[in-house]
């Protein structure tokens, strides 16, 4: 996906979705899931759960930082996206 169709996609996500609608793990499970099949064509479950289990434990709780993370991730550029594909969960586990 160009930068600036993911662009464009974050955005209208964002539009979507305001910080104060995610309350629990499972509702942004959803929205990253849901955010990761869009931005990726060859998207896979096994590396989009690592990701996603990755940024939880990172943002322990914080809703608005875990949404804030997953959107920087397809924002940052072809690198992390591909890091993403590789399986490596955006170096999470430093």
């Amino acid at each position: 996906m160009k930068k600036t169709q993911l662009r464009k996609l974050i955005k209208e996500m964002v539009q979507d979705i305001q910080e104060e609608d995610i309350n629990s793990e499972s509702e942004f499970k959803d929205y990253a899931i849901n955010l990761l099949k869009k931005a990726h064509d060859d998207y896979d479950q096994a590396i989009a759960d690592k990701t996603i289990d990755g940024i939880i434990d990172k943002t322990d709780g914080d809703w608005g930082a875990a949404i804030g993370m997953i959107q920087n991730s397809l924002s940052e550029g072809n690198q992390v996206s591909a890091d993403v594909r590789r399986g490596l969960a955006l170096n999470l586990n430093k």
